[in-house]
């Protein structure tokens, strides 16, 4: 049981936990939310973005509900040359980071075992900037 937002902190305490075993440094900063993830800096964000009735429920146990969860893990990480061009070896560099940051939140997101489980699980990954962010989605019960 719980809400949407519950859901969300269930996800990053996750990735909190799965990073200390990984031995895996997070940023400092972490949050749970509602809405799109505010990625604006370096930082552990997890976020409940949209709830649904499951279908196929009986009529008198009202409809099961699924929230679809991110959680992401933002570092600065410069990956230009001073005078704007691509640095390949700054992005392959980046790259291993987010490789890293990818398998934690995945590892976290299988961990959301209760009530339906996690019924999908995708990663994605973005180099933008100064910043570079692993996200995962994941689709899971509420009640």
């Amino acid at each position: 049981m719980g809400t949407s937002l519950d859901r969300a902190q269930e996800l990053l305490d996750l990735i909190v936990s799965e990073a200390a075993t990984a031995e895996v440094t997070l940023p400092t900063l972490q949050w749970s939310q509602l809405g799109d993830p505010v990625i604006a800096c370096e930082s552990v964000v997890t976020s409940a973005s949209s709830i649904v009735p499951l279908d196929g429920a009986p009529e008198n146990c009202g409809p099961p509900q699924v929230v679809e969860l991110v959680g992401a893990i933002a570092r600065a990480y410069v990956c230009q040359n001073d005078d704007g061009t691509d640095n390949p070896a700054a992005i392959e560099a980046a790259s291993a980071v987010m490789a890293e940051d990818g398998d934690v939140l995945w590892t976290a997101a299988y961990g959301l075992t209760r009530y339906l489980g996690p019924l999908g699980v995708s990663i994605n990954w973005v180099i933008e900037g100064g910043l570079v962010y692993t996200s995962v989605t994941v689709t899971v019960g509420v009640l």
